[in-house]
């Protein structure tokens, strides 16, 4: 497990942001790059979130990419839209579930 404060503390390693930029992974953006590879949200990265966030960000983005998440995104919007309904439709106007 790795904690914010311990991949900051990376970010500031010349060598190890050297590193990074041998293997074409952007920094310019040190702040979020915890954030960005935090999938979870849980406030600290897995070996898995660290291994795959840093591929994910190696090369340049291209409109592929961009459309690609975008579509995605509006599929969960629709996903999450559909299930808020079927909550709402399952309760009485107290909040309650319906039997």
């Amino acid at each position: 497990v790795i904690h914010r404060e311990s991949f900051q503390r990376w970010l500031e390693d010349p060598e190890f942001t050297e590193a990074l930029d041998d293997a074409y992974i952007d920094v310019s953006n040190k702040a979020h790059l915890f954030d960005i590879m935090d999938a979870d949200m849980g406030g600290h990265l897995s070996l898995d979130e660290l291994v795959e966030g840093l591929m994910a960000l190696r090369g340049s983005v291209n409109k592929g990419d961009i459309i690609n998440m975008s579509l995605k995104i509006r599929l969960l919007t629709r996903q999450v839209d559909s299930v808020l309904s079927i909550v709402q439709h399952s309760l009485d106007p107290d909040g309650d579930l319906c039997s």
